[in-house]
């Protein structure tokens, strides 16, 4: 549960970072371009020497990595995602195509705030785990230190209840024991339980 609400918080990240701007260009006759518009065709950025856009991948690839509380390598993952997408400030003051032929292009000017709530995603993802894995450890000390006093507990019982005894008790359950056993059936006939105390280890064979 507390995976899934981690990575619900990155996803969500993402998804506000998708509606706000992300690039803005010297030109002003040029708008911002969104999130989503990065995100579509971002992977076109390699073209121009561009590779922030592949963190999407690996960032999706630390969501999996939670999901399946790997909260370590989930952390690396979105380590290494991070540091790919840091890579975007590379593209400011860069010159990006605005079409096909290339064209029209526009020169970067600065990285909006979407940009930024992207960044987001990935430290939710990178602290988020390390945090998981801290509360999952001392939740497991806590019990070893629970189970190990429940059992000290039980012995210190057992022992007090064996000092505290008293022999008469002891002797009356010997007595009742005895009475109770099954009867054992011999040759003949059958010896009764009050015979069981009295009993030498020879079978007579007439009562």
């Amino acid at each position: 549960m507390w995976s899934l609400g981690l990575v619900a918080i990155s996803v969500g990240l993402v998804v506000i970072a998708c509606v706000l701007p992300v690039l803005e260009f010297v030109e002003s006759n040029q708008e911002s371009w969104f999130g989503y518009s990065v995100l579509l065709i971002g992977a076109l950025g390699i073209l121009i020497g561009q590779f922030a856009w592949i963190a999407n991948p690996i960032l999706a690839l630390a969501w999996l990595a939670s999901l399946l509380r790997w909260w370590i390598a989930s952390a690396v993952i979105a380590a290494f995602g991070l540091l790919v997408a840091l890579t975007s400030f590379r593209i400011v003051g860069q010159k990006i195509p605005l079409d096909e032929g290339g064209v029209r292009q526009a020169t970067v000017g600065y990285l909006h705030v979407g940009f930024y709530v992207w960044l987001l995603a990935f430290l939710a993802m990178i602290a988020g785990p390390i945090v998981l894995r801290i509360i999952s450890s001392q939740r497991s000390a806590t019990a070893d230190i629970a189970c190990a006093v429940g059992r000290a507990a039980l012995i210190r019982n057992a022992d007090d209840s064996a000092h505290h005894r008293d022999p008469r008790t002891d002797r009356a359950m010997l007595r009742s024991r005895a009475q109770h056993r099954p009867s054992r059936r011999n040759g003949d006939g059958v010896r009764g339980a009050g015979d069981c105390g009295r009993y030498d280890g020879t079978d007579r064979a007439g009562g």
